[in-house]
């Protein structure tokens, strides 16, 4: 038995290991990337007591415990250039919308600085990264605001040639609400949102 899991542990192991086995990029290198796809209501929570609200909502939908958000559109351009073989820095414009159930439009159009790591890289790159900026969101016709954004997204690029890469991306976005009216203060909260997409990019060796 004991013989059998090493085995099983082997072959998940190795693979990965030959991916990792030398580094593809070098300080300087550079990427390029366009994603593309849906957004995913993961969470709403209320920091305060607001009356008639709940401290948190679910997932999608018209449920008395969802978030009375539908799934929306995600997009990003993005670029990092890379400080050693594994971690780079880089920036990302991004754009997300979701409908609410009474047919009102949210709009979120984040600016990050963002920090990724690539454990391992090579014809698959499996990279993570975290990312802090600002946010202009916009929910209906007469309410927008400035606020902070953070956001957390994990990878895979498999790359068909030597530059040009397609690959899946899914991650957590992370939207603070901090009313400026102190009126609304009792309204500030935390929306998480899951994108799902789809990339092209293009590495600079």
């Amino acid at each position: 038995m004991k013989k059998k899991v090493a085995i099983l542990a082997l072959s998940l192991f190795l693979p990965s290991m030959a991916f990792a086995a030398t580094d593809t990029y070098r300080t300087g290198s550079m990427i390029f990337h366009f994603a593309a796809g849906t957004s995913m209501p993961g969470f709403i929570h209320f920091f305060g007591d607001a009356e008639g609200l709940d401290s948190d909502y679910w997932l999608w939908g018209e449920d008395d415990h969802a978030t009375k958000l539908n799934w929306g559109g995600n997009f990003s351009l993005g670029f990092e250039r890379f400080t050693s073989s594994t971690l780079s820095l880089g920036g990302e414009l991004g754009y997300d919308f979701n409908y609410c159930v009474n047919d009102d439009l949210f709009t979120a159009v984040p600016l990050q600085f963002k920090l990724t790591w690539y454990p391992v890289q090579g014809t698959v790159d499996l990279p993570v990264s975290l990312g802090i900026g600002t946010v202009y969101e916009r929910f209906g016709e007469d309410k927008s605001m400035l606020n902070l954004s953070l956001s957390l997204d994990v990878g895979m690029n498999f790359y068909i040639w030597e530059h040009w890469g397609v690959g899946i991306h899914s991650g957590l976005w992370l939207i603070p609400e901090f009313n400026y009216n102190s009126g609304d203060q009792e309204n500030d909260g935390v929306l998480g949102l899951v994108p799902i997409t789809l990339s092209v990019s293009y590495r600079n060796l």
